[in-house]
C-alpha cells in the first residue's frame, strides 16, 4: 500500500512540474557553430525551429566559409522575426573581425542578396524575451571572387535586352 501511495505521489509531483514524456519530438537546438563549407551547390540555414516559431532569448552565431578565392551570396528564401527587437546581423567576414554588421536585418521583408567581399560570413541571430516569430531560411552558395550575380529584375521595371551583345549573366 505504501509503495502505491509512493507511485501516486511521484505521479502527482511530476504532473504538476510540468514532466514531458521523453518519446516528444523536441524542438531543434542547433543554435550556434559552423556549417558546412559552401559550395557551388545551394545549402541550406535556417533559424532555430523553423518554419516553427524560434525561441526567446536566443543569441545564435553561424559562420560560413568558402575556398580561398571565392566570395559567398546568401539568397533569402523566407524572413520574419519581430520588427526592431529581433534581428539577424550579417558580418563579412569570421567572428569578432569587424565591429559593425554589414547588414541589420529586422522584420517580414524578404532581404535581397548579400555578397560577401570574401571567403567569410558569420551571422548573428538575436531574440528578445517575447513575440517569437518563423525566423528566417536561407541558400548559401560559393561564386567566383570575379563573378557578378544576376541582379535580378529591378522592384519597378523590367529586364530589356534588344541591340546589348551582353545577355543576363554576362560578365564585362
Amino acid at each position: 500500500m505504501r509503495l502505491l501511495a509512493l507511485l501516486l505521489a511521484v505521479g502527482l509531483v511530476r504532473a504538476t512540474q510540468g514532466y514531458v514524456p521523453h518519446d516528444l519530438p523536441r524542438p531543434k537546438t542547433d543554435c550556434s557553430g559552423n556549417v558546412p563549407q559552401a559550395s557551388s551547390s545551394a545549402q541550406q540555414l535556417d533559424s532555430p525551429n523553423y518554419p516553427n516559431n524560434y525561441g526567446n532569448n536566443l543569441d545564435c552565431t553561424w559562420t560560413i566559409q568558402s575556398a580561398s578565392g571565392t566570395v559567398i551570396r546568401l539568397h533569402f528564401l523566407a524572413f520574419s522575426v519581430e520588427d526592431r527587437y529581433d534581428y539577424l546581423n550579417v558580418f563579412n567576414g569570421p567572428a569578432g573581425s569587424a565591429d559593425t554588421a554589414a547588414q541589420r536585418l529586422t522584420g517580414n521583408t524578404v532581404p535581397d542578396d548579400f555578397v560577401s567581399s570574401g571567403n567569410t560570413v558569420t551571422l548573428q541571430f538575436t531574440s528578445d524575451v517575447s513575440v517569437v516569430q518563423s525566423g528566417f531560411q536561407l541558400e548559401y552558395t560559393e561564386m567566383s571572387a570575379s563573378s557578378c550575380p544576376d541582379p535580378g529584375v529591378p522592384d519597378n521595371g523590367q529586364v530589356v535586352s534588344g541591340g546589348s551583345p551582353f545577355g543576363v549573366g554576362s560578365q564585362i
